[in-house]
């Protein structure tokens, strides 16, 4: 088959979006995120829920929320030039809440009545104040979680700009032998800022009990320290008896394929992706959540083991022309997405992702994203 794509000016800027459909299950849907510039006017509606901006200054901090109920009467929600968190009841069984900081957000709410999840949006405000190079791929996550149980509700992300075929990085490592080529396209974004989004527009029940909603985000070569001004959200929440608090903190770990300390790493972007023997470590002091927003997805083998405190767990994931094929041997999701509590965590990883000559170039490199946060 000819190839379809160009092999100059290719834009691997993968979009991974992950989408809840129930508390028992998950599907992936394509739904509304990406980046935004001041002024311009924002519009979300699905199933009368609205989401809407139509302020004409430079902030976003001005937010409107419009939402029609099943009886059919309309209530109104506003937050005008807030900083710091705040929940409140609208009327009935309906809840607001709306919170920024520049750290994880985390959203706690209880009920011994089942809870509904309305809509949410977050904004991602970034702020690029370091010389360093990045390659500007980045991620923003929303967790969702009862401690006993855990979904990546919604992500989205991307890995950056780049050519499709280039021969962009080279590591090896035998004994005390260590060698490294790296020849990504960087940028010095110094100065820059903007705004990416995720916003959530279904309705999603959950079961009695106490549920933790934990937005954040990071680049994936830069610290938050470096680029996040701030992250904002807006929840419509609904239940009998709600108890709604917020808080912030955390650490969070983004880590693009570089960062392992493996014995072998090449990459060609887009068509040939291996890494032999990759390995990290994570000490974590409260309540760890991850996932993999991207990962082998063409031809190859994907092989991941975690030592966690509690259990190890092991996957092995063989991918034939786009179709995957895995053990049954142990819970897949759990070496995919999960959480633990405090402790020490080692992740373990080989893979090779591949395109024959002809094919489009779709080979990619797992990139990981966790965070180690305190749920109260």
């Amino acid at each position: 088959m000819k190839n379809l794509l160009p092999k100059k000016g290719i834009a691997f800027a993968v979009i991974a979006l992950f989408i809840g459909t129930s508390v028992v299950s998950a599907g992936i849907n394509v739904i509304e995120g990406g980046s935004i510039s001041d002024r311009e006017q924002l519009k979300y509606s699905e199933n009368n829920r609205q989401f809407i901006d139509v302020t004409e200054t430079t902030s976003f901090d001005e937010f409107d929320v419009y939402y029609t109920f099943s009886n059919g009467t309309y209530s109104y929600y506003r937050a005008l030039n807030t900083s710091g968190s705040q929940s409140e009841k609208t009327g009935g069984d309906n809840y607001y809440v709306h919170g920024k900081t520049n750290k994880s957000f985390i959203v706690k709410v209880s009920s011994p009545y089942y809870i509904s999840l309305e809509n949410f949006r977050c904004n991602v405000h970034w702020n690029i104040t370091t010389n360093n190079p990045t390659s500007s791929g980045r991620h923003i996550q929303c967790f969702l979680t009862d401690k006993t149980w855990m979904l990546p509700l919604m992500g989205m992300g991307g890995t950056g700009p780049e050519t499709a075929g280039k021969f962009r990085y080279f590591h090896v490592k035998f004994g005390r032998f260590t060698y490294t080529y790296d020849n990504r396209t960087l940028y010095n974004g110094s100065g820059a800022n903007w705004t990416d989004w995720i916003s959530y527009p279904f309705t999603f029940p959950l079961s009695p009990g106490t549920w933790y909603f934990i937005f954040t985000a990071a680049f994936y070569d830069l610290s938050q320290e470096e680029v996040l001004e701030s992250i904002s959200v807006w929840m419509n929440l609904s239940g009998t008896d709600l108890e709604i608090s917020t808080s912030e903190g955390g650490i969070v770990y983004a880590l693009w394929y570089g960062e392992f300390d493996s014995n072998l790493l090449i990459s060609k972007a887009g068509f040939f992706e291996m890494m032999l023997r990759g390995r990290t470590r994570f000490h974590i002091n409260h309540t760890f959540l991850y996932n993999f927003p991207l990962d082998p997805n063409y031809q190859g083998f994907w092989r991941v083991k975690w030592i966690t405190p509690d259990e190890v767990r092991k996957l092995t994931v063989i991918t034939i022309k786009g179709k995957h094929y895995c053990n049954q041997d142990y819970n897949t999701s759990k070496c995919l997405w999960w959480f633990g509590e405090s402790g020490e965590y080692e992740l373990r990883m080989s893979y090779l992702d591949y395109v024959p000559d002809g094919d489009i170039p779709w080979a990619r490199h797992p990139y990981f994203f966790g965070v180690d946060v305190e749920l109260p």
